[in-house]
């Protein structure tokens, strides 16, 4: 989970009061503010943990499970053990530098950069905020109290921890049947200030679409982050300074330009409350991929655009690149999301998110690029 500065967020709780609109919701937020400050500490302890995971895909489940080491939210480890197809895919970030080992194909992607990990932090881990003051202004915040808790049958402890539950609903949504954006709901453990629970709606009086929880959780003092990678295996290196395989993030869109000599096209048509957090342009036998990530301080829409595949590509990468093609379709499935794949000139569009198709249709459709039809 990649977080703003903790002095940048001690002002915001201080201001949280005013931006909220009025003493009535200010007294309101006094619990709110407790709970996330303690997920904001920097001493939480580190600890090792079974994750289980359920995503409602209209009449599809799917599940997954995996284990967690976490030091602190520059360092951990995720391992999928289920489903099969996915089983032992790794994922650890080392000083905020994210690497990833595909068993099954041999391949391992070393990134010298640190980049963080914001879409396993968001959809494993849980994620309450990287923007506070927009988290303030775009959602309503609340603590269910232990009345409301008994009489909705929810569970007040997560794998043996006890935990308060911080609601966060689309704000001026809350009597909504459904909602523009999902709203989440945490169980934060009390003692630790670790979030051991997620629930994510898109309304009301709608069952949850996504859970992910703990089933196992435990402090280790020195939690194992990396892993040992065969020595024959196929090994990626993304250098910012390599012409073939590379990685590079960048504030700005005027930021990225300078640095790739290149146009980069942003939306021009931003759902309200989203700003960019990040740019960032990897490099892949020579074929770079702009990927942009916004968030409303809550939720995420991530922009992704590449050029077609050309026949330098397919000849290098051969069937490897096949079988990745198929595992990452794969991961992007279980992920909570929802997407909008299109067609424009030519680059190939991939728009994704915490938003109701037809606005990811809109943001796309918004995006500079010479259009020759959609998929």
């Amino acid at each position: 989970m990649s977080l703003e500065p903790r002095a940048r967020w001690l002002c915001m709780l201080l201001v949280t009061p005013l931006l909220a609109g009025g003493p009535a919701r200010a007294a309101s937020t006094t619990e709110a503010d407790r709970i996330l400050s303690a997920v904001m500490r920097q001493d939480r302890p580190a600890f090792e943990g079974q994750r289980q995971y359920r995503l409602v895909r209209q009449t599809a489940a799917m599940e997954a499970r995996m284990h967690v080491a976490w030091k602190d939210e520059r360092n951990y480890r995720v391992t999928i053990q289920d489903p099969p197809k996915l089983s032992d895919v790794r994922v650890w970030l080392d000083d905020n530098r994210a690497h990833v080992h595909f068993p099954m194909e041999n391949l391992f992607f070393r990134n010298d950069n640190p980049a963080g990990a914001s879409e396993v932090g968001a959809t494993v881990l849980g994620q309450v905020t990287q923007d506070g003051a927009a988290l303030v202004r775009n959602y309503d915040l609340r603590v269910l109290d232990e009345a409301e808790r008994e009489r909705r049958a929810m569970p007040g402890e997560v794998a043996g921890e006890p935990c308060d539950i911080l609601e966060a609903t689309p704000a001026g949504q809350s009597g909504n049947d459904t909602w523009s954006r999902p709203a989440h709901r945490f169980w934060v453990a009390r003692g630790s200030g670790h979030i051991m629970r997620e629930e994510r709606s898109w309304g009301s009086g709608l069952a949850p679409f996504f859970l992910s929880w703990y089933d196992a959780w435990a402090p280790r003092r020195t939690p194992v982050i990396g892993v040992p990678v065969p020595r024959d295996v196929n090994r990626v290196e993304l250098a910012a300074a390599s012409r073939d395989n590379s990685f590079r993030t960048f504030r700005s869109a005027a930021e990225a330009e300078k640095a790739i000599g290149e146009p980069v096209a942003v939306p021009r048509d931003l759902p309200a409350g989203f700003r960019l957090v990040g740019i960032q342009c990897p490099t892949f036998y020579r074929s770079r991929l702009i990927l942009q990530s916004y968030t409303d301080g809550l939720n995420w829409l991530y922009v992704q655009y590449r050029g077609k595949p050309n026949l330098w590509v397919t000849l290098v990468a051969g069937a490897q690149a096949v079988r990745l093609v198929d595992k990452f379709q794969e991961l992007a499935f279980q992920a909570p999301y929802n997407y909008y794949g299109a067609e424009k000139g030519e680059q190939i569009v991939f728009v994704y998110g915490d938003l109701p198709p037809d606005e990811l249709k809109r943001v796309t459709d918004s995006l500079p690029l010479p259009s020759k039809g959609r998929s």
